[in-house]
């Protein structure tokens, strides 16, 4: 259910606005805290605030173009992993193959929360961030994706349906 509502374009837009939302409401939280001459829960300084951001920023747009990458150049081997039931994916040789595959961007969000934790910065809004990037692209191959998987293997049953003439 979460890997169908994952590959929908319209969830993702919405997850991607909503996220917008928190992130704008944070940052003016955190402006009218500092407006006032009081101290921000957020971060030290604005400045730190705003790179701690700007770096989730770069987390989600190379999550991104990881998800591009996956999509276009490995998309068989993705039909393939997401056809496998989720009871049978939970287990340690696929899991396994996904962390030798996509392990390098988990360790990419965990240095975000770590720079986070160094520099005093709350973590959230930077994940936000990178939520807002993530799940605003590729839409187009997302729902292409999920149309795919949803058809059964062979090119006969997903063919596109005759619009008419």
């Amino acid at each position: 259910m979460l890997n169908d509502a994952l590959l929908s374009p319209k969830f993702r837009l919405i997850g991607s606005a909503v996220s917008a939302a928190l992130l704008a409401a944070f940052l003016a939280g955190d402006g009218m805290a500092r407006s006032d001459g009081g101290p921000s829960f957020l971060a030290p300084s604005a400045a730190s605030l705003w790179l701690a951001v700007a770096l989730g920023a770069v987390v989600g747009t190379t999550g991104a173009v990881w998800e591009r990458f996956l999509l276009v150049r490995r998309r068989a081997e993705q039909l393939a992993r997401h056809r496998i039931p989720i009871e049978e994916r939970l287990w340690w040789r696929h899991q396994r193959a996904d962390i030798l595959q996509s392990g390098w961007f988990l360790l990419l969000v965990y240095s975000l929360i770590g720079w986070c934790a160094w520099a005093g910065v709350f973590a959230l809004p930077p994940l936000l961030a990178a939520n807002v990037v993530q799940f605003a692209c590729n839409l187009r191959l997302v729902e292409a994706f999920r149309a795919e998987l949803k058809c059964q293997p062979g090119p006969e049953l997903c063919a596109a349906p005759d619009r008419g003439t």
